[in-house]
């Protein structure tokens, strides 16, 4: 068995900045007031938190998967009608 490679905490961080920084740049989703990036081996699970009637609401986007490289990624967008 081929072990899966996994992000270093670097590159983690990196991920997580940019993510921030293009979601709070642009501010095409108002409500927005994070995302949230969790990892789990070589994926990363990007989750919209929203802010809704003073709740927090957290909305699954997508995942990402690292692929040993730094500009090398999987890619995989979440869809809701899958969900059960």
């Amino acid at each position: 068995m081929i072990a899966m490679p996994v992000p270093p905490k670097r590159l983690k961080e990196e991920v997580d900045d940019t993510v921030d920084h293009h979601a709070f740049q642009l501010r095409s989703w108002p409500a927005l007031a994070e995302v949230d990036t969790r990892w789990r081996g070589s994926f990363g699970y990007l989750t919209a938190i929203v802010e809704k009637e003073g709740e927090d609401v957290r909305i699954p986007l997508c995942r990402i998967e690292y692929l040993g490289d730094d500009n090398a990624w999987g890619f995989a967008m979440y869809l809701s009608a899958t969900a059960a």
